[in-house]
């Protein structure tokens, strides 16, 4: 039966030194076509002009809150964000990205429809500028799953944005974004969101605009990041161990396999853009492998090459790889 209740929204953007995008993602937020929701910002340590840009906002608009504290990653802050909202569902934003305009009403419009559903998975148009460099293949339809059958499905995503949950199911179930993680803690909680759902929806509804920068987080090279491939999955392994499904056991499999892969190809590109490897990437991915019990025959052919190469040297990997390129 479709819900007449009203929707209470919270929207948390973590800030850090985006200045330069704030004001286009703050005007997407604020004229949303939906009404009924509350902003949660916070402000990383910025050492820009980000606070300034967000409190001229707070003066105009009483939905917006802020909360400032001192650097300490993304996962704080949203993890603050999290714990300062009120709403009955979560919306995240990176604040150099934007939404629609009725990106909230479409959600809402969601509930309404699926009034069973605690958890909806969009997808997103990824920007250069303000073309729209691709998007990912959208589902012709609505579709609603069992955790079971949307994690069978390999269609739980990796980022934070494409999360539209109700709060109580990461209160409830006591769930953080993981602070020592500097990438990929988006990963996990999506998956711990999911496996503490009833219902999930697939939606059809696309709202949201992930601007691609060469400067971002994720583009970066740092050899203590690259790690968090391999330690996201783990913790994902650890999250999940003591389920018996056979279904979440083949995906948690998955995870551990994509993000040995992630990593050796982490590493590779960290060779050329430092022109060295400085650390001991072979013990890591040895350790990785024997730490998950993971066995060379289940490995993906692709791997398993991409896994002897980068044994022998990651140096080699990269000049296959150029060569390929030339063919």
């Amino acid at each position: 039966m479709p819900t007449t209740n009203p929707v209470y929204i919270s929207i948390i953007i973590p800030v850090f030194n985006t200045s330069a995008y704030l004001n286009k993602c703050l005007d997407s937020v604020i004229c949303q076509t939906y009404r009924l929701f509350e902003v949660i910002i916070i402000n990383d340590g910025s050492t820009d002009n980000s606070l300034e840009i967000c409190e001229k906002y707070k003066k105009s608009d009483i939905r917006i809150k802020i909360i400032s504290q001192p650097n300490s990653g993304i996962s704080n802050a949203l993890n603050n964000g999290i714990s300062a909202a009120s709403g009955d569902w979560l919306c995240f934003v990176d604040s150099d990205d934007w939404i629609d305009v009725n990106a909230l009403e479409g959600l809402v419009n969601k509930i309404k429809k699926f009034p069973e559903v605690d958890l909806i998975r969009s997808f997103c148009r990824f920007m250069h500028g303000n073309k729209v460099k691709e998007q990912n293949s959208v589902p012709q339809k609505d579709c609603i799953y069992s955790p079971i059958d949307f994690i069978a499905a390999d269609k739980v995503g990796g980022f934070t944005h494409s999360l539209f949950v109700k709060r109580k199911i990461v209160t409830d179930n006591q769930l953080k974004f993981d602070t020592e993680l500097k990438i990929k803690a988006d990963m996990v909680l999506n998956f711990q969101c999911v496996l503490n759902s009833q219902y999930i929806l697939m939606s059809d509804f696309v709202y949201y605009n992930y601007l691609i920068r060469n400067d971002s987080i994720i583009q970066t090279t740092d050899k203590n990041k690259m790690l968090d491939h391999l330690r996201a999955p783990e913790l994902i392994s650890e999250f999940a161990k003591n389920n018996n499904e056979i279904e979440v056991k083949k995906s948690v499999k998955r995870y551990l396999f994509r993000g040995l892969e992630s990593y050796i190809m982490a590493c590779k590109n960290y060779l050329i853009k430092q022109n060295k490897i400085d650390f001991n990437y072979r013990q890591n991915i040895i350790n990785f492998i024997n730490k998950q019990k993971l066995k060379f025959v289940d490995m993906p052919v692709r791997l398993l090459a991409v896994f002897f190469i980068s044994i022998i040297d990651i140096r080699v990997l990269n000049l296959m790889q150029k060569l390929i390129n030339k063919l």
